[in-house]
């Protein structure tokens, strides 16, 4: 606890002061994902937390996230330490940059993250991701 004295008297009591994280309010990318063969699962799947607005990581569990790439959606949902891993992702199409557009369905404002990664030409695998840890914040409350 924290205690109040002042100058050249008693202490007066204390005070418990609890410091954590705030309230859920934006996505931060954890593993990037990378690795795209066309019409076949991503060799890296992607891992998003939650954070706060500080950017400080928030463990709270069972928040369904969203993925959206060429089209199709994949949801993962939060362990009790914030994070949510996907599975299966997968690129098809021409050969060329695709964005990863990740999001959570559920806030009363929209919120997306993206990534962006290359896919190849067919069984080509391409594995350098084009950019690294974006953040966007969910500006207003829920």
């Amino acid at each position: 606890g924290i205690q109040f004295c002042p100058s050249g008297g008693t202490c007066c009591g204390s005070v418990l002061v609890v410091v954590g994280a705030g309230y859920a309010m934006a996505i931060d990318i954890v593993t990037q994902p990378s690795g795209a063969v066309n019409r076949k699962p991503l060799t890296t799947q992607p891992s998003v937390r939650l954070v706060d607005t500080d950017g400080n990581a928030v463990s709270q569990a069972g928040v369904t996230v969203t993925a959206m790439l060429d089209g199709r959606s994949t949801e993962a949902t939060t362990g009790s330490n914030g994070v949510a891993i996907f599975g299966g992702l997968m690129a098809s199409g021409r050969v060329g940059s695709r964005t990863v557009r990740f999001s959570v369905p559920t806030w009363a404002t929209s919120t997306v993250v993206t990534s962006k990664m290359y896919l190849g030409h067919l069984d080509h695998k391409v594995s350098a991701p084009m950019l690294s840890g974006l953040f966007v914040s969910n500006s207003q409350s829920r």
